[in-house]
């Protein structure tokens, strides 16, 4: 019961985050990109099913998954945990040879 609440706060938390990210973006220092990235992070995370969506769309959009790699170089350790998890050209599962 515990674990469903902090999941529901913590997913109340990465919206948020991405929220405020979004409305700061346009100001001249770029603190909206470092909430909507911890957001998302944060949002990867917790939630699988996002994480299977974000996964799929990078697979879908070579373009963007570009920028997403050249991104990630520049990422903290922290934050390149859910871009790594997301990659589409990782396995998670075994697949019998």
């Amino acid at each position: 019961m515990l674990s469903k609440i902090l999941h529901i706060i913590a997913t109340i938390v990465a919206i948020a985050l991405i929220l405020v990210g979004i409305v700061t973006f346009p100001m001249p220092i770029p603190l909206g990109a470092v909430f909507i990235l911890l957001g998302l992070g944060l949002l990867v995370t917790t939630n699988a099913a996002f994480a299977l969506w974000l996964r799929n769309f990078r697979e879908r959009h070579p373009d963007m998954e570009d920028k997403i790699r050249k991104a990630e170089r520049w990422l903290p350790g922290p934050l390149r945990l859910p871009i790594d998890k997301t990659r589409p050209d990782s396995d998670t599962e075994q697949t019998p040879r």
